[in-house]
C-alpha cells in the first residue's frame, strides 16, 4: 500500500471506533410547577389561662432558591410549647434539592395543674412537578429521619415519593412515635411521562398533664439529578470513518 494514504487510513480506523464514543445534550426536563410549605401551630394551656397559634408560609416558583423558617413560641402561666419549620431548597432544570425540618417541645411546669391538654405542631413540605419528554437517567439520594428527643407523646416522621402515572417510588414513615433513619440511593430510567417529586416531615409534640417535658425532630434531605442518556456518538463519526475507507480504496484501485 502506498504510504502516502497510510495517515489517512489509521484515521479512518480510528473514527470508526469512537462509534462506541458518546455525546451529550441537555436533560429533556420541563418544570410545571412546584410547592414549598412549612407551617407552625400547637396551643398551649393551663388553669388559668389558654394560646394557641398557626402560620404558615408557601413558596411557588418555576426556579430558585426558597429559604425560610417558621418559629413560634407560646406561654400560658409556668407551660410553654414551641414549634419551628424550615425548608431549604433549590430547583434548576435538571437537579432538584431540598432539606427541611419539623421540630416541636411542650414543657408542662409542676403545679401548673392537670387535664390541660397542649400541644406543638410542625411540618415541611417540599414539591415538583416536571415533564420527562424522552427516556431520562435519574438519581436519587435521600436522607429521612424522626427523633423522639424526650418525654413519650412525640409523634412524626418524614416521607418520600417520585412517582407518575405507571411509576411510583416512596419511602419513610409518615407517623410513629419510635426514632427511625432511613438513608436511600436509587438509580434507573424515567420513560416519557409527567412525574412528581414529593418530600415532607412532620411532628406533633402533645401532653396532658404536668409536669410534662415531650419533644420531637422529623427531617428530611433529597437530592434528585436528571441526565439525558448518552447518544452513541457517533453515528456521523461512523459514517466519516466508512466514508473516507471508501475514498481511500478507490485511490488505491486506481
Amino acid at each position: 500500500m502506498n504510504s502516502v494514504y497510510l495517515p489517512a487510513l489509521r484515521l479512518a480506523l480510528v473514527l470508526c471506533a469512537l462509534g462506541v464514543a458518546s455525546v451529550t445534550h441537555a436533560a429533556p426536563v420541563t418544570i410545571v410547577d412546584d410547592n414549598r410549605l412549612i407551617r407552625s401551630s400547637g396551643s398551649i394551656s393551663s388553669e388559668t389561662r389558654t394560646n394557641s397559634w398557626n402560620v404558615s408560609d408557601v413558596s411557588a416558583n418555576n426556579t430558585g432558591i426558597y429559604n425560610q423558617t417558621l418559629d413560634e413560641t407560646r406561654t400560658a402561666d409556668p407551660n410553654s410549647a414551641r414549634s419551628v419549620a424550615t425548608i431549604v431548597s433549590n430547583i434548576g432544570t435538571s437537579v432538584f434539592s431540598a432539606s427541611g425540618t419539623a421540630f416541636g417541645v411542650v414543657d408542662l411546669e409542676p403545679g401548673s395543674g392537670n387535664n390541660r391538654f397542649s400541644e406543638a405542631d410542625a411540618s415541611s413540605q417540599f414539591e415538583v412537578r416536571f415533564v420527562v419528554d424522552e427516556p431520562t437517567n435519574f438519581s436519587l439520594s435521600a436522607l429521612l429521619g424522626f427523633d423522639q428527643i424526650s418525654g413519650t407523646g412525640s409523634r412524626g416522621g418524614a416521607t418520600l415519593s417520585l412517582s407518575s402515572n405507571f411509576f411510583n417510588l416512596s419511602a419513610g414513615t409518615s407517623f410513629t412515635s419510635q426514632d427511625f433513619e432511613r438513608n436511600i440511593v436509587l438509580s434507573g430510567i424515567l420513560d416519557p411521562d409527567t412525574y412528581t417529586l414529593r418530600v415532607s416531615a412532620s411532628v406533633n409534640s402533645d401532653a396532658f398533664s404536668s409536669p410534662s417535658l415531650v419533644s420531637g425532630q422529623s427531617n428530611y434531605n433529597v437530592r434528585l439529578n436528571l441526565a439525558p442518556i448518552p447518544v452513541p456518538a457517533a453515528v456521523w463519526l461512523f459514517a466519516s470513518g466508512v466514508g473516507l475507507l471508501f475514498g481511500l480504496r478507490n485511490r488505491l484501485a486506481r
